[in-house]
């Protein structure tokens, strides 16, 4: 029995041991998780393709606008949660491309 209570003994010290190895390790390792989340964050915005501006000229009431870009107007779609009304005519705008 005696064998026992020590070897209970041991197992509670190491476990003890352990926690406070834990506890020592897990604020630096969500440190470097944060750190990690951010930069991957910082690469994809930086890893993004260039947009190029377009100059807005008119917007009409079956959800086109006219856009002014390299040389040419074009009439494009826009979609229902831009609030064209908020543009002003020659203001720079960017375009998506739809899916």
């Amino acid at each position: 029995m005696r064998i026992l209570e020590e070897r209970l003994a041991d197992a509670q010290a190491r476990r003890s041991s352990l926690g406070e190895r834990n506890e020592r390790w897990s604020r630096p390792c969500a440190e470097a998780r944060d750190q990690v989340r951010r930069a991957e964050e910082e690469i994809d915005r930086l890893a993004q393709t260039a947009q190029r501006l377009r100059v807005f000229l008119e917007a009409f009431e079956d959800g086109t606008v006219d856009i002014f870009t390299g040389g040419r107007k074009l009439r494009v779609a826009v979609s229902p949660e831009v609030a064209t009304v908020r543009v002003a005519a020659r203001q720079e705008v960017m375009l998506k491309r739809g899916r």
